[in-house]
């Protein structure tokens, strides 16, 4: 069976939407390798002319010019809404990006005193054993 299938559904709201695909085998067919089938998925968001707003348009007795105003304006507050989310983003990644660097920052201290002191304290031991016996 091939095709294209356009399935829309309209939301008052944000949300997260889940899809499912099932692929069921004819029951006289027994499963073979050349029994395939290819999915392409892909979906798509905007802010389409709400029904609640063309009511109001036939209400109020709108002109279309108003009408697409109307709609450009649902469109632009998607759109700041969608810019708040990014720049809100942006904050988060830019926070743990500055708490990684910081604590990088510390390991590396804290692996040069390791490396150091762990030097010095074999030079130390060292200098303490060829004297015990007697080498230097």
């Amino acid at each position: 069976m091939e095709g294209e299938n356009k399935i829309i559904f309209t939301t008052h709201g944000y949300s997260d939407y889940e899809t499912c695909f099932v692929n069921y085998l004819d029951v006289t067919l027994q499963q073979r390798p050349e029994y395939q089938r290819s999915v392409t998925f892909e979906m798509d968001y905007s802010t389409e002319f709400d029904t609640s707003t063309a009511v109001l348009i036939k209400e109020k007795h709108l002109k279309p010019i108003e009408a697409e105003l109307m709609s450009l304006e649902g469109i632009m507050d998607d759109l700041v809404n969608e810019m708040e989310h990014l720049k809100q983003r942006e904050a988060e990644m830019r926070d743990t990006n500055e708490s990684t660097n910081s604590r990088v920052q510390v390991f590396s201290l804290v692996s040069i005193f390791v490396l150091i002191s762990s030097g010095v304290w074999q030079v130390w031991y060292l200098r303490k054993f060829f004297e015990a016996k007697k080498i230097l």
